[in-house]
């Protein structure tokens, strides 16, 4: 999957919603995107107080894929 960073995140979000919700599935669903935050589609630029730039304290990505108790 090509890297995609914010703005081409929300472009694609407006022009192919169908597409954007796959291709957000496969980035969140990818352990290997955890903590990239400069491609991940949740990206805010909101980094403060020892947050992440989607504004979380935990990535997304680990939460996405945490197993189940």
């Amino acid at each position: 999957m090509k890297k995609m960073n914010v703005r081409e995140w929300e472009a694609l979000r407006k022009v192919d919603p169908a597409g954007y919700f796959r291709k957000y599935r496969d980035f969140m669903f990818s352990i290997e995107n955890s903590h990239d935050c400069e491609n991940c589609p949740e990206n805010r630029e909101m980094e403060d107080g020892g947050r992440l730039p989607c504004g979380q304290f935990n990535c997304w990505v680990e939460v996405s894929n945490e197993e189940e108790e």
